[in-house]
């Protein structure tokens, strides 16, 4: 579980910048980061699972493609693109946050009444 709570670490170092090539149709770019990443997780699963890790050897690949996805997203991004967050909409992100949560909860609920 500690393996992959790091991925929780290193997801957004990558995903801001695909988010960015998915808004700019860079499908290319999307394309490489996809396949290389997905190549990573295959060579690393199946190298540590031979090696005897295990299912350790899941884990592990599963940090090394989120790596790997966070490297070669960030191969892609544009020069003029920031590192440093923003709080500048913030009130329009929490805005469409708790709709969307508000949203959620009402559609679980509605299936746990259908249930009783």
């Amino acid at each position: 579980m500690l393996v992959l709570a790091l991925n929780f670490l290193l997801i957004p170092f990558g995903q801001i910048t695909l988010g960015y090539l998915q808004r700019e149709m860079k499908f290319g770019a999307i394309a490489q980061v996809k396949i290389g990443s997905t190549i990573v997780h295959f060579a690393v699963s199946i190298s540590l699972a031979y090696m005897g890790f295990s299912y350790m050897s899941l884990a592990y690949a599963s940090l090394a493609n989120v790596l790997s996805s966070a490297v070669i997203a960030n191969l892609h991004r544009p020069k003029d693109m920031p590192w440093s967050l923003g709080f500048g909409e913030v009130r329009r992100v929490l805005s469409f946050g708790s709709f969307s949560v508000m949203t959620n909860i009402a559609a679980a609920l509605a299936t746990v009444s259908q249930t009783w």
